[in-house]
């Protein structure tokens, strides 16, 4: 409920909305909800890739949010496709040495192996 009150005031493609769904999707994991936390998240992306574009921080941000619940969901491989495109974002609008960008590597390179 609360929720569509504040899209109402906002708008779905507000920049506090999408925080806040981002925000609620991970609440979601938390409590065992995964397909709900799934479909919030990928809503949440969908609009921060119409808005902000597919290399914006915040969009990366929910491509690894939206990654880590398919990893918690045992959907590894779609879990490895968006965790490869994360990291390509990260390297990009970030910069190859930059921390989060080495972390992304670093963690698609061990789900990989662990594949394998």
């Amino acid at each position: 409920m609360a929720m569509e009150i504040r899209s109402a005031m906002l708008g779905k493609e507000d920049a506090e909305m999408l925080s806040s769904m981002g925000m609620m999707g991970m609440a979601k994991v938390l409590r065992g909800k995964y397909e709900e936390a799934e479909a919030m998240h990928r809503q949440e992306l969908a609009i921060c890739e119409k808005v902000l574009g597919r290399e914006h921080a915040d969009t990366l941000t929910s491509v690894h949010c939206l990654a880590h619940l398919l990893s918690t969901s045992h959907r590894y491989s779609e879990y490895l496709a968006l965790d490869k495109k994360a990291c390509a974002g990260d390297e990009t609008t970030l910069g190859k040495e930059h921390p989060t960008t080495r972390g992304c590597r670093q963690h698609y390179a061990s789900a990989l192996a662990s594949e394998q």
